[in-house]
């Protein structure tokens, strides 16, 4: 099972694709995301959000500032910056 994962800034779109899970951290902690979750909103400071692809890849980004919210299947994540670090782990 898989949602759909989008990243924008007001820019261009970092990243747009299918996902089975995202892990991040937010003031609270860490956290999970999996298919059909829960309506979900949170921001999130200068904390990794990695990423397992469709096709297994792991996908890492790193933003001073981002805004996530989880409804309908697709989590969306706002950004005012590109990346301060983004990496492709195997």
């Amino acid at each position: 099972m898989v949602f759909h994962l989008f990243i924008s800034s007001p820019f261009q779109k970092l990243y747009e694709g299918d996902v089975e899970y995202v892990s991040s951290e937010n003031s609270s902690g860490k956290f999970d995301i999996l298919p059909h979750h829960a309506n979900f909103i949170s921001i999130i400071e200068d904390k990794e959000i990695i990423a397992k692809t469709a096709n297994g890849k792991v996908e890492t980004f790193k933003f001073l500032k981002a805004i996530m919210l989880f409804q309908d299947n697709s989590l969306k994540i706002y950004t005012d910056l590109s990346p301060s670090y983004s990496e492709s782990i195997l």
